[in-house]
């Protein structure tokens, strides 16, 4: 695809052009024009580098007066496991924002089998902001945002109550498993509820809490820190020697911020209740050690607790990983430990 394509009654723009903003991709200027969470070109896991191309938390700003756009790309399906739902792992979820509210207007995906895509959006009347969040479990290359040619088409005029996004580094559920759109993931949940910019650093199957993840994590500029790997950690061992380890390396770099650390909420399915016991307790020797070390605004969250409101039954789709209720249940204990995030 080239850029500026004119074809019927739209004109085609590169989000990575102005008046386009792109949000989620801290490492944008290191990577040019590639949906990459982390940096492209270094070597880490064979596991990271696959997910960390997946565009999951990264989103396109923009206001316009259109009443409808067309979004076009090419969405090569990364993942394609039963327990996702095809918006979520592939979608494009559209949003629009005014002062008072983010609103959802559609989803739209590829169609089954096909990677290239061409899809109209119906929009609200007037000028409005515009955020599109890209697919969870995708990489996503060559995508233009089709804008009628009477139409205007500025820079996102939002703004954030928060100066610094929040970060969330984690497993397939931080990363999106199994959220039904790209919205309804707990780190977009967390990043709603406080007006905030976010960045999602989640790792399906690959967040093992390495010293050169956590060393990039570390640069990155943040408000607030959500830590959750348990469930990529290999045993309760491998989980030992690392967590403790990954918390300093950010708390180093970020004295002064919230950071939360959880376990994982489906004990006894996915594991044996004694060993997610084991690794509960294990999160939590880290958290009682930062603060007898005096680090007063670190936070635990004991995820076999969540499920005293709602069975886990209810909340899990496959036994490991959240439906849409069990991604709002672990986003409401996240905003508890974060209400006083400024």
């Amino acid at each position: 695809m080239e850029k500026n394509i004119k074809e019927q009654a739209h004109t085609y723009f590169s989000p990575f052009d102005e008046p386009f903003r792109i949000e989620g991709m801290p490492f944008q200027k290191e990577n040019g024009n590639a949906f990459h969470r982390l940096l492209a070109l270094k070597n880490y896991s064979e596991g990271v580098d696959f997910n960390a191309a997946c565009s999951s938390g990264i989103r396109i700003c923009f206001s316009t007066d259109a009443e409808n756009i067309v979004i076009k790309a090419t969405v090569h399906r990364a993942t394609a496991a039963p327990h996702m739902t095809v918006y979520g792992a592939f979608g494009f979820d559209v949003s629009v924002v005014s002062p008072s509210e983010k609103r959802w207007v559609a989803t739209v995906n590829p169609e089954r089998g096909e990677s290239d895509m061409k899809a109209d959006v119906v929009l609200p009347q007037g000028l409005k902001n515009v955020v599109i969040a890209m697919p969870q479990y995708a990489k996503v290359e060559d995508v233009f945002i089709g804008i009628p040619k009477d139409s205007t088409i500025t820079a996102a005029s939002f703004s954030y109550s928060i100066d610094r996004p929040i970060v969330f580094y984690g497993s397939s559920i931080t990363h999106g498993a199994s959220a039904s759109r790209s919205g309804t993931g707990f780190p977009a949940l967390v990043a709603g509820h406080f007006n905030s910019d976010y960045i999602n650093f989640g790792f399906s199957g690959s967040a093992k809490g390495e010293v050169s993840v956590a060393n990039d994590i570390a640069e990155v500029s943040m408000s607030a820190f959500v830590m959750e790997y348990d469930h990529n950690a290999d045993s309760p061992e491998s989980l030992k020697d690392t967590h403790y380890p990954f918390y300093m390396i950010i708390r180093e770099a970020h004295p002064q911020i919230p950071f939360v650390m959880l376990s994982r909420i489906s004990g006894g399915f996915s594991i044996s209740e004694e060993e997610s016991a084991e690794r509960a307790k294990i999160i939590e020797k880290t958290y009682i050690k930062a603060k007898e070390n005096g680090d007063e605004n670190v936070f635990f969250i004991n995820g076999g607790t969540l499920s005293d409101k709602y069975s886990k039954e209810n909340m899990l789709v496959d036994g490991i990983h959240p439906n849409d209720l069990g991604m709002r249940v672990i986003a409401d204990a996240i905003i508890e430990k974060l209400k006083e995030i400024h």
